[in-house]
């Protein structure tokens, strides 16, 4: 459904009052009780919502996520819209190994937690010291090798700093996987867009705008018990789409053969 046919069906759904006229637009009565900004500002709610619940929208691709590197720089503001990072690599050409960079805690970026060799910090530390990776007496490679979120609230926090050598001709930078919320909000000067979300779950979104219209206090509406069903039926269309969005997803598995073992 468009923007347009949601809030038709939101009406429906409330049995608010409208008057559709000859032309095909809608006009409200006298009698409706929420104009359609209102409820477009519900249906946004609705969409983030149920984006956050189930990191729907994962992207690669917006300018959030490139993140131009520093000299000397450890952090870098996230955009707000981004729920999680789910992986960061150097903006490095097509056909470079190693682009990735390895997830951490801010703990094991502690130069007072790291192995300390005749005062030569060791890199990569203890808990990124995988095969084939930096012998540990190297000095600071010139990129990031590492990454974390957890330092600060919306920033990427990169180990080491940037040294301001970038061994390639593309631009210094990082790029990253996340999940966001949605970047275009509904609005109602164009009826005609489409949520990102999938069609099957529209409902979902005509459903949670509902229960939040039904809470509005300051006006006619206001029923919390009608409310309620609207955000169960809501919360158990965020669960089934969890199901379907988890069955999609590519998961690591182990399999055991032997008289012991499971598939």
């Amino acid at each position: 459904m468009n923007v347009g046919e949601l809030l038709t069906q939101l009406r429906l759904e409330l049995s608010d009052t409208v008057n559709t006229v000859a032309s095909g637009t809608t006009n409200l009565s006298n009698d409706a009780l929420w104009p359609d900004s209102q409820l477009i500002n519900y249906l946004n709610w609705a969409e983030r919502e149920f984006a956050n619940r189930i990191q729907f929208y994962r992207d690669v691709t917006s300018v959030m996520t490139r993140i131009a590197l520093v000299a000397g720089q450890t952090d870098y503001p996230l955009d707000p819209r981004i729920l999680s990072v789910l992986s960061v690599q150097l903006n490095a050409p097509a056909g470079v190994a190693n682009l990735s960079l390895w997830p951490m805690s801010y703990s094991e970026m502690d130069p007072g937690v790291k192995n300390d060799y005749d005062g030569v910090l060791m890199y990569p530390p203890a808990a990124l010291n995988e095969p084939g990776s930096f012998p540990s007496t190297t000095p600071a490679p010139p990129t990031p090798q590492g990454w974390c979120t957890d330092k600060a609230v919306n920033t990427l926090t990169t180990f080491p700093a940037y040294s301001g050598v970038w061994p390639w001709a593309t631009a210094p930078a990082l790029n990253l996987r996340v999940t966001r919320l949605p970047i275009n909000p509904m609005s109602a000067n164009i009826l005609t867009a489409v949520p990102g979300i999938p069609f099957q779950y529209h409902l979902a979104l005509v459903w949670g705008a509902a229960w939040q219209a039904l809470l509005t206090t300051d006006v006619d509406g206001y029923a919390p018990e009608q409310a309620a069903s609207f955000q169960q039926r809501f919360e158990m269309e965020v669960l089934s789409a969890r199901r379907d969005m988890m069955r999609k997803l590519r998961q690591k598995a182990s399999v055991q053969v032997g008289s012991m073992g499971a598939w």
